[in-house]
């Protein structure tokens, strides 16, 4: 494994910020035509991208134990107040996180985007 000084939470940090640069400074009607749809499309493809990171990571938020902390009673009573979901939806994307480690075919696919969240 290669050592890296930069972490991942560091990383996505950044990205985020530059998201929600873009996002706060975008003015629709100033996008010129001719990128309005490669920008839109890279939108989709970030809020692909963050779903499948969020169901990967489910599992192992679970473990970390912050909804006890919290003072929620499941896990997945936390990831759906934080995420702004149903119980029911939180409870299908851990239920998917955990099925995902036995399942590495599925889990590359996911990752690849060949299949959905």
């Amino acid at each position: 494994m290669e050592t890296n000084t930069r972490s991942r939470t560091t990383d996505l940090a950044d990205a985020v910020e530059l998201v929600t640069a873009a996002v706060d400074g975008l003015e629709p009607r100033d996008v010129p035509l001719p990128e309005v749809t490669a920008l839109w499309k890279l939108f989709g493809t970030l809020r692909a991208k963050s779903a499948t990171g969020e169901v990967m990571l489910a599992d192992r938020v679970s473990e970390a134990n912050e909804w006890k902390r919290s003072g929620f009673k499941t896990p997945e009573e936390w990831m759906a107040k934080k995420q702004g979901c149903s119980l029911g939806a939180a409870r299908d994307q851990l239920q998917a996180s955990k099925q995902l480690e036995e399942l590495p075919d599925t889990a590359e696919a996911l990752r690849d985007g060949a299949i959905s969240p």
